[in-house]
């Protein structure tokens, strides 16, 4: 039997005894020494090989926790790094504007833009159809309600309004014909000798003399409902024949202006494709329709005064009046408008289909104490803070509130403010500088920290390579060989 210290299977580099030794004073015993400085040991077949095989195991599960452990630090080091990173900001370099206290006018105001269209228009069209004989105007020219614009070919309709009025008057006669059977009457003025009156009488045409009862009253009453209807019937058909006839003659529904003429004397027209013959504007006054936002429509009033100005005629304003605020909104996008209809009686280089620019003046200061708008801080009603600089005269004033390095706060009370500027009603003076910031930028640096390289090559000296490169995937597992430790 070779002694256990004389085996050299079971014996290392320095002549220790592998067998039995607890992984901690494998540990002490190889500390310093690196893998690759590490003979090989080759196991044999024996039962006490194999115990040298399990010894190994012991120290690739022991280095294998530890690695994992630090592997889990890193990572947990540079994830606080990471987040540590993305949430610091540097302070923000801030810079103020300065600005002088002046006076200047104020307008609040509302505004809008529109189309413009006519007091009134009227498209002239016909039912009938015929040809056009004679035309009475041109385009551009002015036309009076009723006047005369086409004559068209009426033959036909003058045919069945002759027609129409011969059986109206047959139908009158039917009717007198029918009273008379039941009511006799007189033919001629004269002397009755006897009967219904007495002699010497003197009668009227049309008196009743007798009453002749050859027919039974339900008879004659019936003759005379019937002849009633048949002349009330011939009637209306006269009255339509006579309208229809009408229709060939051609007059302006309005006064205005003739934009539009589209037929002329010649020109056949067919009344059912409701063809358009003309157009005419009433061109007496102007008007177009402002949307105003729902937060805005209380402030806005029939008779209240409005700006116009449009592209197409530079340098001249024109005053228009609200007359109409619609209470019937439209809603699109979650914003709900109204219409506001605004009269422009001045309508002088204005012309229908023109775009324009409106603006409804809702308050106006003049020659009054004004600051940039961004210069307040809104507090409580009509009262805000303000920033203006130490020597300013109004600095004497300051309130209690932590400021800017050469800067305090006062107290101010507002007006009226348009898109730029705010009315200063007290708290300010002349002479005065107001502050206010501008632009705000951060600057700054994000510590973006990771593991080194790809968690391979740079690991600590002593680790097995298998945890950094270990063919077939990385850490090895137990099912063979991974980066050179048996498995």
């Amino acid at each position: 039997m070779i002694p256990l210290d004389q085996n050299p299977s079971r014996r290392g580099r320095y002549g220790k005894d592998w067998h039995g030794m607890s992984e901690k004073g494998l540990e002490r015993e190889t500390e310093g020494i690196s893998v690759g400085e590490r003979e090989p040991v080759v196991a044999d077949s024996s039962p006490k090989g194999g115990r040298l095989r399990s010894s190994w195991k012991k120290l690739w599960k022991g280095r294998k926790r530890k690695a994992l452990a630090l592997l889990l630090v890193v990572a947990i080091a540079g994830g606080v790094v990471i987040w540590r990173g993305r949430g610091q900001t540097a302070s923000a370099a801030t810079t103020y504007q300065e600005a002088a206290v002046e006076r200047r006018s104020i307008t609040n105001s509302l505004s809008s833009s529109g189309t413009l269209e006519p007091a009134d228009s009227y498209t002239v069209n016909t039912l009938v159809s015929g040809e056009i004989l004679s035309d009475t105007f041109e385009e551009g020219d002015q036309v009076a309600e009723g006047q005369l614009l086409y004559t068209l070919d009426s033959s036909s309709a003058s045919n069945s309004q002759t027609q129409a009025k011969n059986s109206y008057t047959q139908a009158q006669t039917n009717y007198k014909q029918a009273v008379e059977a039941k009511y006799p009457t007189a033919d001629m003025s004269g002397t009755v000798s006897e009967v219904y009156v007495k002699n010497g009488d003197t009668v009227s045409a049309g008196t009743e003399l007798m009453r002749i009862c050859t027919i039974t009253g339900d008879s004659v009453d019936n003759s005379i409902e019937n002849a009633k209807i048949s002349m009330e019937n011939a009637r209306s058909s006269l009255e339509n024949a006579q309208e229809t006839l009408d229709d060939y003659s051609i007059t302006a529904p309005i006064s205005g202006t003739v934009v539009t003429k589209n037929a002329k004397a010649g020109d056949n027209i067919e009344g059912a494709s409701g063809s358009t013959l003309c157009v005419i504007y009433d061109l007496s006054y102007l008007e177009m329709t402002m949307s105003i936002d729902e937060l805005d429509i209380s402030s806005v009033e029939v008779g209240q005064e409005v700006q116009i100005t449009a592209d197409a005629v530079e340098g001249q304003t024109y005053t228009g009046v609200v007359t109409e605020v619609s209470v019937a909104g439209t809603t699109s996008g979650g914003i709900t408008t109204y219409p506001v209809t605004v009269r422009i009686d001045e309508t002088d280089g204005l012309l229908p289909g023109m775009n324009v620019d409106a603006e409804i003046v809702l308050e106006e200061a003049a020659d009054t104490l004004a600051i940039p708008s961004s210069a307040v801080t809104r507090g409580s009603g009509n009262t805000s803070l303000v920033l203006i600089t130490q020597d300013s005269p109004s600095a004497e004033s300051a309130v209690e509130q932590e400021s800017p390095e050469g800067y305090v706060y006062v107290q101010v009370e507002t007006g009226i403010s348009d898109n730029s500027y705010v009315q200063i009603l007290s708290g300010l003076q002349e002479g005065d500088t107001v502050a206010y910031v501008t632009r705000s930028t951060e600057s700054g640096s994000m510590m973006m920290g990771g593991m080194p390289g790809a968690m391979g090559g740079d690991m600590p000296a002593g680790m097995p390579s298998g945890m950094g490169s270990a063919p077939g995937g990385g850490m090895p597992s137990g099912g063979g060989p991974g980066g050179g430790f048996p498995g």
